[in-house]
């Protein structure tokens, strides 16, 4: 049952092959031969993300799509404290999907945002050689202890609120991704936001106080970036049903992972959504879904409506 609608599996799966191969021709403009890059967190929104591009690509679909993929995991076990057991056995979940899939794969640590110096576009060279490029295919990067323990005493502050941790953790992986993507001459990256994602940011950005970028962080194409790199998300309109039961489906596996606010659960306990306001306003917006199923989709179509205010003698806001 999706939205009150009774879909048998066979059905169900043409659907959501149908959605994602329109949102990235008619939504995000993905055309033949174009360089992607495929940012997979391990999560059920991006393993779904990771199959759907594959069939599209490689299915039996009528219409296949023509353009090249590359996949890129950024490794957060710095932030989670986990041991190399475990962090071996998540990054082997999505290499191994790659592999699966045939297709090239990076894996990056977050910390290696300390080893970034600038991220001016002037300073990179874009088509590098066929030499320099497979340095990074199918590699898993690592890096240095120092980064890992500056990026844990940073984490340590404030010990109860988590809602900036969470937003400076998404900056981080943001700027390791615009560096990688401007080292390799990579335009768009697309993300694996869902309904759900997109619309507890609406509710979480206006109460932090960042209406201003919200038109950008919930449009299917973010462009406020350097050399025209843009952030996308095919997933947007996918509710997280859908995706569980997808994921079911084909037999997908996922990272099991708690939000980084649950990690924390005991130090914000005595305040609402564990001191989280992203992991309060997804509460709320999963508790109005429950009783109107519309709920997601309305606040989705009322946030299309929002438009980007430019400041004069200045192109692009940040």
């Amino acid at each position: 049952m999706i939205r009150k609608d009774r879909n048998c599996e066979e059905c169900f799966n043409q659907a959501a092959i149908t959605r994602f191969k329109t949102n990235l021709r008619t939504n995000l403009k993905i055309w033949k031969d174009d360089n992607n890059l495929i940012c997979v967190s391990g999560g059920d929104n991006s393993m779904a993300m990771l199959h759907l591009m594959h069939v599209s690509l490689f299915g039996e679909a009528q219409r296949k799509m023509f353009f090249k993929v590359h996949i890129i995991h950024i490794d957060d076990s710095a932030v989670f404290g986990w041991d190399e057991q475990k962090t071996h056995e998540n990054i082997s979940i999505v290499v191994d999907a790659c592999k699966k899939f045939g297709f090239n794969y990076t894996v990056l640590k977050i910390e290696s945002v300390f080893d970034i110096k600038t991220l001016n576009p002037n300073t990179k060279k874009f088509d590098k050689d066929e030499e320099e490029k497979k340095d990074y295919v199918n590699q898993v990067f690592d890096s240095s202890p120092e980064n890992r323990e500056r990026l844990q005493e940073i984490l340590k502050y404030p010990s109860e609120l988590c809602s900036n941790k969470e937003d400076m953790i998404f900056f981080f992986k943001k700027w390791v991704l615009l560096d990688f993507a401007l080292k390799f001459g990579f335009k768009k990256l697309l993300l694996g936001c869902s309904a759900v994602n997109i619309t507890s940011k609406v509710m979480s950005e206006i109460a932090k106080g960042r209406g201003l970028s919200l038109p950008n962080d919930v449009t299917f194409v973010d462009d406020r970036y350097l050399e025209d790199i843009k952030f996308m998300n095919p997933m947007r309109d996918y509710l997280k049903n859908e995706l569980d039961i997808y994921n079911r489906m084909h037999d997908i596996k996922i990272i099991d992972q708690k939000p980084f606010s649950l990690m924390e659960m005991n130090k914000g306990k005595n305040l609402p959504g564990y001191g989280s306001m992203n992991l309060l306003c997804e509460d709320f917006i999963n508790l109005l879904q429950e009783s109107n199923e519309q709920t997601v989709h309305t606040v989705l179509r009322t946030s299309n409506k929002l438009k980007i205010g430019l400041v004069e003698d200045q192109e692009k806001n940040f």
